[in-house]
């Protein structure tokens, strides 16, 4: 397999992103949204890190920014770490940004399958490795990601 090196875009990129370029522009007209026309803006929509958390969040906005119409108002759609998980689920889907609720339920299922623990029980888990100086969890949101995540650990 050949590697290419280059400045710039290969032809095939410059058209993708030109066709993207069109979508952006008639969902800023569909919103009222006043742009230059020969500069319209290029978004970016960034995922951050954080595991789980980041997961959830990244779904969040994305089911968000669908039911306000406003997904196709960005150029690129780009993460790290827990956020790329979600884009990772949406991109099951070649229509995912027309299907976004389905989607994102879908994503939201297959991450809660198998974990059957209540609140209750997580939070004993937790006091339990607590108790034993096995974690050590800082902040109170560390909670959001310790419960679902010990049932992997059980």
């Amino acid at each position: 397999m050949d590697v290419r090196i280059s400045t710039d875009l290969c032809d095939e990129e410059k058209k993708t992103t030109q066709k993207r370029v069109e979508v952006v522009k008639r969902c800023l007209r569909s919103h009222g949204i006043d742009y230059n026309p020969e500069n319209p803006p290029r978004v970016a929509l960034l995922g951050s890190g954080g595991g789980q958390r980041a997961d959830v969040a990244c779904l969040g906005t994305i089911r968000q920014l669908g039911k306000e119409n406003l997904l196709d108002s960005f150029l690129y759609l780009a993460g790290v770490s827990g956020s790329t998980w979600a884009m990772a689920s949406l991109y099951d889907d070649a229509q995912w940004s027309k299907n976004v609720p389905s989607v994102v339920s879908r994503a939201l299922q297959s991450m809660s399958e198998g974990s059957s623990s209540s609140f209750s029980e997580c939070v004993q888990w937790l006091r339990e490795r607590e108790t034993q100086k096995e974690i050590c969890p800082s902040p109170i949101s560390g909670v959001w990601w310790w419960c679902p995540t010990s049932r992997v650990y059980q």
